[in-house]
């Protein structure tokens, strides 16, 4: 049984308990959030059945492995993206939609409005460009399921005199397939397992600015294939958005080296024969 959340793990422990009759399981760890100390929740996670943990990142293996019992049943696999998913037509022209000039760069970032994508960052950097630096040429559109953080953030952008520069979308369904209008994809989180934006972006030749939470680190490295920055550090995300618009050089280089890391071990089909590999183990 692969179970992939904390409330199928939950489940299958408690039937496994009535029925004594549940398979091998494996569990797929996600997320960075720490294995909480509690004496239930270590229980579930370290059950006698589970016989793999396979974690998005080296990262989250890491945090996996300080509250897991036997450490030799971790293992990374990344997740893959199914290239032949993504369509190149435009069901939704974000310059028409927002009569944005061709002149007007677009720095897009995708995340629903909750605390892990740390949206005040993200208004932080804006901010700094438009207003510190004096940068009126971008426009930054943010993609994301509004939530009850959503009125905190909007007050943000008005205090900072922003609402020319920043736009809400709310839910777009295939959110992903709008990256290729982006010129810059931008990632502000404060916490993230590995997000797959990241790779959609670099499959389109999109360079990336981000944050160095979770796993991020380890597809994107600091000025060779994109830019990193510490959580929270706007001034930094800002001035590497300011330094890539202006270098196409360097803006090639990224794309480039991203496209073809992402087609050589970033897809479902490598996804899915490391996973294979696990259940036969398991099963032999």
């Amino acid at each position: 049984v692969h179970l992939h959340d904390p409330t199928a793990l939950t489940l299958c422990v408690i039937a496994d308990k009535i029925s004594r009759q549940i398979p091998k399981m494996i569990f797929a760890k996600k997320t960075s959030f720490p294995i909480k100390d509690r004496k239930s929740t270590l229980y579930k996670y370290n059950y006698k059945k589970i016989e793999k943990y396979i974690c998005v990142s080296k990262a989250v293996e890491k945090i996996t492995k300080q509250q897991v019992k036997d450490k030799h049943k971790t293992i990374t696999i990344y997740n893959g993206i199914r290239f032949e998913n993504f369509s190149k037509k435009n069901f939704f022209n974000l310059r028409e939609n927002y009569k944005l000039s061709k002149e007007t760069k677009i720095v897009g970032l995708i995340g629903n409005h909750i605390r892990a994508k740390n949206l005040f960052t993200f208004i932080e950097v804006v901010n700094y460009i438009v207003n510190t630096k004096k940068n009126k040429n971008f426009i930054f559109i943010q993609i994301g399921m509004f939530t009850e953080r959503t009125k905190m953030y909007k007050e943000k952008v008005k205090k900072y005199q922003l609402t020319e520069h920043i736009i809400f979308t709310d839910f777009i369904n295939n959110a992903a397939q709008l990256i290729p209008q982006f010129d810059i994809f931008l990632l502000t989180s404060q916490s993230e397992g590995l997000p797959q934006d990241i790779n959609q972006a670099f499959y389109h030749k999109i360079p990336v600015v981000s944050t160095n939470p979770g796993g991020i680190p380890e597809i994107i490295k600091d000025g060779i294939n994109g830019f990193l920055s510490e959580v929270e550090d706007y001034k930094t995300l800002g001035n590497k958005i300011l330094t890539l618009d202006a270098d196409q050089k360097l803006k090639k280089s990224f794309v480039d080296k991203s496209y073809k890391q992402v087609l050589e071990g970033f897809s479902t089909h490598q996804m899915g024969l490391n996973t294979l590999n696990v259940y036969k183990s398991l099963v032999n």
